[in-house]
């Protein structure tokens, strides 16, 4: 557990609990949310246990809730609340491993009742082969959680399957309600601001399932919008995304804006240099639009061309552009991306490889002349593989790649 502020998240430290009444066949245990009643102080703390598979250095994992005692140091295991449809011994003959994941963070009222939505990924039996959802969610009444904590055990929790919650918690089917869309322990919250549920998640393509980070939004937390890119850092590991509110409100209650945290991991350095980072995210969807400008820098050797500041050592050339803060009619997003050490601006929300960097959205440019002041403007490369953008169309003496769209002025 720890303590801290938005700034320093552990500035008030941070302490081990022991795990007690855990299974002596699980090699490995991970809290993760945690849940306070509001009534009684009950805290509850969803648990990701793992189990080796007898060959390989592979696992199979299940869900159990467990009951904190802050004052002791302590999580009592009070058993298991979600567990795959294939079975570990299943798993186990077929060599097949399943990370669960699993996210606690939402409360949602149906009928009159409010119910916990637990977001995992399921281990299925489809026509007899043995198949990973993307993403499935299984849900329990709050009040039912919360009584049988307090008498020591769990209470029955019901996977949705075929637009009905009557699967078991415990083996039962599920759904694949993000068909084709890989999840990796994603966190689902709600945004009343928004009046939406949004889904934060490593990203699988066709290098890493940990490199790029994704946002999506639901209505109702089962039919999910296609992803956003957020970023992706090639040659790192983006891990356990939490949403959290910013300054202006309860860390639980994100607005537009808000602060994803997750841990990074350098690929070939293992856990001892993980970091804990944190990127701010906006919401762009209804807001006026406003114009953003898009400045063009260079250091002597290279160009970075971005809304936001580049590193230190790049001065300014141009800023006579305006992008829009948010997408209109005949507008497309620009995408500040990087390849080495190159960094250039796309149409592509893939940034053109699934090796190149995604660093961030800067903004929306017209595709055609708006009836504003206006100026096309073109990405360029030079001759040493460096990328600029200019409003003229010879590209200054360099090579024209394509037009970008029409900038205002």
């Amino acid at each position: 557990m720890t303590a801290g502020t938005l700034e320093n998240p552990v500035s008030g430290g941070a302490t081990r609990h022991s795990v007690l009444n855990a299974g002596g066949e699980f090699t490995y245990i991970g809290g993760v949310e945690v849940y306070q009643d509001p009534g009684s102080g009950t805290i509850v703390q969803l648990l990701h246990e793992e189990r080796d598979l007898s060959s390989g250095s592979s696992f199979w994992s299940e869900l159990h809730l467990g009951i904190v005692n802050e004052a002791a140091g302590t999580v009592t295991d009070l058993g298991a609340i979600i567990r795959p449809q294939v079975t570990y011994a299943e798993a186990d003959s077929a060599g097949r491993g399943h990370d669960i994941g699993g996210s606690l963070g939402t409360i949602i009222n149906d009928g009159g009742t409010d119910y916990f939505y637990l977001h995992y990924v399921d281990l299925l039996w489809v026509s007899g082969q043995i198949r990973r959802t993307s993403l499935s969610v299984a849900r329990a009444p709050v009040s039912a959680v919360i009584a049988a904590a307090q008498k020591g055990t769990v209470t029955t929790w019901s996977k949705y399957h075929n637009g009905v919650w009557v699967q078991p918690g415990l083996g039962g089917a599920s759904a694949d309600i993000d068909v084709g869309r890989p999840t990796q322990h994603p966190n689902v919250v709600r945004s009343d601001a928004l009046n939406t549920y949004l889904m934060a998640t490593p990203h699988q393509n066709a290098v890493s399932s940990w490199q790029e980070m994704a946002l999506s939004a639901s209505s109702d937390a089962i039919t999910w919008a296609p992803r956003v890119p957020l970023f992706r850092d090639p040659g790192r590991r983006n891990m356990y995304p939490t949403i959290v509110g910013t300054a202006d409100t309860h860390p639980d209650l994100p607005l537009r804006s808000f602060w994803l945290y997750y841990i990074q991991v350098v690929d070939g350095e293992g856990w001892s240099t993980t970091k804990l980072l944190r990127r701010k995210a906006v919401c762009t969807s209804g807001l006026a639009a406003e114009g953003v400008n898009l400045k063009r820098y260079f250091n002597g050797t290279d160009h970075w061309v971005s809304t936001v500041s580049p590193p230190s050592d790049y001065s300014l050339e141009g800023s006579a552009w305006y992008l829009l803060s948010t997408v209109q009619s005949g507008t497309r997003a620009l995408y500040s991306c990087q390849a080495s050490w190159d960094q250039f601006v796309s149409t592509d929300p893939s940034c053109e490889g699934v090796t190149n960097a995604i660093l961030n959205t800067e903004g929306w440019i017209h595709t055609s002349p708006p009836a504003e002041p206006n100026v096309a403007i073109y990405r360029c490369l030079r001759a040493t593989g460096d990328h600029f953008v200019s409003q003229f169309s010879d590209c200054e003496g360099h090579i024209n790649e394509f037009r970008l769209g029409y900038a205002l002025t």
